[in-house]
């Protein structure tokens, strides 16, 4: 005769399904802690400079910036009318639209449109916008060369906010800056870390985000100030498929022979 026990097995893999589905998101994360492919690409990346391209506002479907791999893009004004203008930004995704891109002037400078969003909701190539994720990087450049005229320049970002519906956090962002040092490159990042998959769920980034320089630039100061932010996937700890097996084999526990 076979008799199956299952009452603790099933209680055990219900909590295990329950604890999986809490997730945890931890802020400014230790970046040691976090393993990347480095030859897997960015499932996406939003920037903002201060350009003469139309390309002051991107959503990339890619690591690399170019025409072939920009999603969406926008044209805020000159660098001259850029100077010194405050954006208020919101990155978002859901898993049934994709990625929203906005900013909205919040103060200084005089840039030509006060407002813009940027979509990306629809495969591009092989690129989709609802590819796996559970990292995203925030990074603040000002690169170590300025155009003829240019005789200091800086760009920050601040009051940066997280949320994603399912997901507690733990930890705080800070503020980012970086200011132009003559042949030395400035990279300010900062780490968005969840335990699952976020492209399962609705998430939200916010902040403000100011670009400036003093002197002359003309066309625009394009590549050497700018503000990434990168969404990619990590390479799974292993402990998360100790967890996931534990929870497969427990009800096999429970079934004996007599």
């Amino acid at each position: 005769m076979i008799t199956v026990r299952h009452t603790f097995a099933l209680v055990t893999v219900a909590a295990c399904v329950s604890s999986a589905r809490a997730g945890l998101v931890t802020l400014s994360a230790d970046p040691s802690s976090i393993a990347l492919n480095p030859s897997a690409d960015a499932a996406m990346r939003t920037r903002y400079r201060l350009s003469a391209t139309n390309w002051d506002a991107v959503i990339v479907t890619s690591n690399l910036v170019s025409n072939s791999t920009i999603a969406a893009s926008a044209g805020l004004g000159t660098a001259a009318q850029l100077n010194g203008a405050s954006w208020a930004f919101v990155i978002s995704y859901d898993p049934s639209s994709g990625y929203l891109y906005s900013l909205t002037a919040a103060g200084g400078g005089s840039p030509a449109t006060t407002a813009t969003t940027l979509v990306w909701n629809a495969p591009i190539g092989s690129k989709s916008p609802f590819a796996s994720h559970d990292v995203i990087q925030l990074q603040v450049y000002a690169l170590s060369s300025m155009p003829s005229g240019v005789t200091s320049a800086s760009i920050a970002v601040s009051d940066l906010a997280f949320s994603a519906v399912g997901f507690s956090t733990i930890g705080s962002l800070s503020s980012m800056n970086q200011s132009w040092v003559s042949g030395t490159t400035g990279i300010s990042t900062q780490w968005i870390r969840a335990d699952q998959n976020l492209a399962t769920t609705a998430w939200t980034l916010s902040g403000t985000v100011t670009a400036m320089f003093t002197g002359t630039s003309n066309p625009g100061l394009d590549e050497r100030l700018k503000f990434d932010v990168v969404t990619q996937a990590s390479i799974p700890a292993p402990a998360a498929w100790i967890t996931l097996t534990a929870a497969i084999v427990l009800p096999r526990r429970g079934t004996r022979r007599r």
